[in-house]
């Protein structure tokens, strides 16, 4: 099987795009109308600038530092492999999955203030029931991951797991075509 690279959480990088494409207009005007109206013999208008530009510049960088910290969940990616999963973050190590050390898995929802959104969550020590259906505030650590649903990613799992796993999938998948969420677009990257 080729392997397939897939984002853990499209929704999240999305919106974070555009937060950052937003921003990033905002401030500059912001810094540029307040450098523009600097003048040097006017400390008053000094102090406003540096207090503007270090206000609304923390603001700014927080999102990227956040995605930093959070590099799983905001800028992670999964790639489905025959032997298992490999998740992947910038400046952090990879983790494996295999099959055969998964003490559990499954499709579970996390429930957002508008609507529900469906992950696929894999462990390698016993789930924590307090995420029973919160799966979203599941943290990300080397014993468990998650990936939110997409059709594509669940049809590549399927194709790529073993016969015993691909049984368990089929009772998990069978919630989420009754609720009609498979219907919804999915993002692939390459």
């Amino acid at each position: 099987m080729k392997k397939k690279k897939y984002m853990v959480n499209p929704y999240l990088v999305f919106m974070s795009g555009v937060a950052m494409a937003l921003a990033t207009p905002m401030v500059a005007g912001i810094i540029y109308w307040m450098w523009r109206d600097y003048n040097a013999a006017n400390v008053d208008k000094l102090n406003d600038f540096i207090f503007v530009t270090v206000g609304f510049g923390s603001l700014y960088l927080m999102l990227p530092v956040i995605a930093f910290i959070n590099a799983y969940e905001y800028l992670g990616t999964v790639e489905i492999t025959d032997a298992g999963l490999v998740f992947r973050a910038p400046f952090r190590r990879k983790r494996e999955f295999r099959y055969e050390e998964l003490c559990e898995f499954g499709i579970d929802y996390g429930g957002l203030s508008v609507d529900r959104q469906y992950w696929i969550y894999f462990c390698k020590a016993p789930f924590d029931k307090k995420y029973r259906h919160s799966i979203n505030r599941m943290p990300f650590n080397g014993n468990w991951m998650r990936i939110q649903y997409r059709e594509d990613v669940y049809k590549a799992l399927y194709a790529a797991a073993p016969k015993a796993i691909q049984k368990r999938w089929d009772r998990y998948s069978n919630g989420i075509r009754a609720d009609g969420y498979d219907k919804k677009k999915s993002i692939r990257i390459i």
